[in-house]
């Protein structure tokens, strides 16, 4: 198991999330940022909230389990598609129970942006008054569809955009473009754009970067 050095994080939040593991780790945290990023970020800190030495260490049999991730404490919820009230439901109940292996048990919820509004409001409960074993991450890219009521339960940490490669095919298309609009033409800058009707919208968003 890597710890928080191998992640990349910036040195300030590396900084907090640390120190929060030393002292009192909020129970409720909302992890915001690329989908890898806070997986990896997820992962560490539950592992480190299930460490026997609390690092993680990576060498302690809770470690190697959710290394492998089959810890019991672990529990991971990742669904295709829309998160609904059944789902939350399942979490609350099993938050109930005690955990299996040692004194926590850890929730990681990817895509918790993915939640319909009758899930989250099934989950709020649990996040206000979580057992005192209980700790929920919730993993988004996308906080603007987390409901007020979850925002103000979670403690948040966000990571940094993910750097993008630009899309060098795209320069042909982005040549005339800039040519015309150093001309100052606006119906140059026009047809230029007409080629854009054939690009999908993730590459729409790589012109735009690289514009």
């Amino acid at each position: 198991m890597n710890g928080f050095d191998t992640l990349g994080l910036p040195a300030a939040l590396r900084r907090s999330i640390t120190s929060a593991l030393a002292v009192r780790f909020p129970q409720s945290v909302l992890l915001i940022g690329p989908e890898e990023g806070t997986r990896a970020l997820g992962r560490t800190i539950a592992a480190a909230l299930l460490c026997e030495q609390g690092n993680p260490c990576g060498r302690c049999n809770s470690c190697r389990k959710a290394e492998k991730q089959i810890h019991p404490d672990l529990i991971e919820i990742d669904e295709e598609g829309e998160i609904k009230v059944e789902t939350a439901r399942r979490v609350r109940a099993e938050a109930s129970v005690l955990p299996n292996d040692g004194a926590r048990k850890v929730f990681l919820i990817a895509h918790a942006e993915r939640m319909n509004p009758v899930a989250q409001n099934a989950l709020l409960k649990v996040l206000e008054e979580p057992p005192k074993y209980c700790f929920f991450l919730l993993l988004t890219t996308q906080p603007d569809r987390i409901l007020e009521t979850i925002l103000s339960r979670c403690t948040r940490y966000q990571l940094p955009p993910a750097e993008e490669t630009p899309d060098e095919t795209l320069l042909p298309l982005l040549t005339p473009y800039l040519r015309a609009l150093a001309s100052g033409s606006e119906a140059g800058m026009m047809r230029a754009a007409v080629g854009l009707e054939e690009l999908s919208r993730p590459q729409v968003r790589a012109w735009l970067s690289l514009l």
